[in-house]
């Protein structure tokens, strides 16, 4: 019997050399690379201004003590102060009535809140003037009798108001 063996040699040896990694683009290129944003591609500054003379109509329900629900109208004349802080108005509901009032602004929108003591009890009146997209507002009012004989008797209107 004959055995026959081959010898075999070892493999030749290879350094492994590993693959390079990319190289990140420098800043300078990937600015180059960038769209650039022009001065029109800027969105329209939100900045909305409420200061001056604004008047119009407002209209709603209100539930009188003795009558009930009925149909309320009345006429405003609000005057906000320059710098935004004051709101004075009158209202021909409260006749030879002039209120005045701080106000504050969140965005688009102006509010207040004021207290009107007579016969019937103290009436606490919200406001709120909300500028709409073309330049005019629109004002609600919201009223309710806190004590007195007519507590809780109230009401809701609104209306679109125009700069003067």
């Amino acid at each position: 019997m004959l055995i026959v063996s081959a010898h075999r040699l070892p493999a030749p040896i290879v350094e492994e050399t590993p693959t390079p990694k990319p190289k990140a683009k420098s800043s300078r290129a990937s600015a180059e690379n960038t769209p650039k944003k022009s001065a029109a591609s800027k969105p329209a500054s939100t900045k909305v201004s409420f200061a001056g003379t604004w008047t119009g109509t407002a209209s709603g329900r209100i539930n009188q003590a003795v009558f009930g629900q009925t149909s309320f109208s009345s006429n405003y004349k609000i005057q906000i102060s320059a710098d935004e802080r004051m709101a004075d108005w009158t209202s021909s509901a409260w006749i030879f009535a002039k209120f005045q009032a701080p106000v504050q602004k969140n965005g688009r929108t102006l509010s207040w809140t004021t207290e009107r003591n007579d016969i019937a009890g103290a009436t606490t009146v919200n406001c709120r003037l909300e500028m709409e997209s073309n330049g005019a507002a629109r004002y609600s009012e919201s009223s309710g009798l806190v004590n007195g004989i007519f507590k809780g008797a109230g009401y809701e209107i609104s209306g679109i108001l125009i700069r003067q």
